[in-house]
């Protein structure tokens, strides 16, 4: 349907693809392709995704060039067995389609961290700003900040993006949530069971940004 995204799953222990492997080597971590029909289609086709379609790719990168196409961006989360505060969801194509950041988020939901991706891009895509004040109504009552992703967490966790932009740079924000109340990770008052590692540039390494790293898979 129109408003429901699809769901196709993606063994990513040690799973080969054009470009490297999945960064997620975990066992107990799975790579799911979430198609973005939320968006209406569209044709988003850029010299990058021309350059893929002129190579050899996998069935699973073909269909990450597909979506990307025809959505503007292919969303991908990563599912861990070990819970909620290790699984993580992040875009492709967002900064080739539009020249806006793409996005990662931790520790929700698939199907949450897909609805507030798809709508924040649609933000971006409006001209709105996201980063200039907390955006409401993407996930529940609160409100979410979008903050900028040091480079070494793109590395890390957006692989499949890494390869899709040939090693070139590209910026990312992450959907930063509240607890119930609207607190903030760094406010005193924060919900603890909301915890959620935080990747921007000078952030303090904490047991939670610890834990995901060590949880996370192979090194790059």
């Amino acid at each position: 349907s129109g408003s429901e995204g699809a769901f196709r799953f993606i063994q990513s222990t040690g799973a080969k693809r054009s470009g490297g492997t999945c960064s997620c080597s975990s066992a107990s971590l799975r790579s799911i392709l979430l198609v973005n029909t939320t968006i209406m289609p569209n044709n988003f086709e850029t010299d990058r995704t021309r350059h893929w379609r002129s190579t050899h790719l996998v069935p699973e990168d073909e269909d990450t060039i597909d979506k990307i196409e025809q959505y503007g961006c292919a969303v991908i989360s990563v599912k861990s067995n070990l819970g909620r505060a290790y699984s993580w969801t992040y875009t492709i194509g967002v900064y080739d389609t539009c020249g806006k950041p793409d996005l990662i988020t931790v520790g929700l939901h698939p199907d949450v961290a897909h609805s507030c991706l798809n709508e924040a891009i649609k933000r971006l895509r409006s001209g709105v700003d996201i980063t200039r004040e907390r955006q409401a109504d993407l996930i529940g009552k609160v409100k979410c900040e979008f903050r900028p992703v040091d480079p070494k967490w793109i590395k890390r966790f957006m692989n499949w993006a890494v390869w899709y932009y040939g090693n070139s740079e590209f910026p990312v924000l992450q959907a930063v949530y509240p607890d119930l109340q609207n607190n903030l990770p760094e406010d005193e008052a924060f919900n603890a069971n909301f915890k959620q590692p935080l990747m921007q540039p000078g952030a303090p390494m904490t047991r939670t940004e610890g834990e995901l790293l060590g949880h996370a898979g192979s090194k790059q």
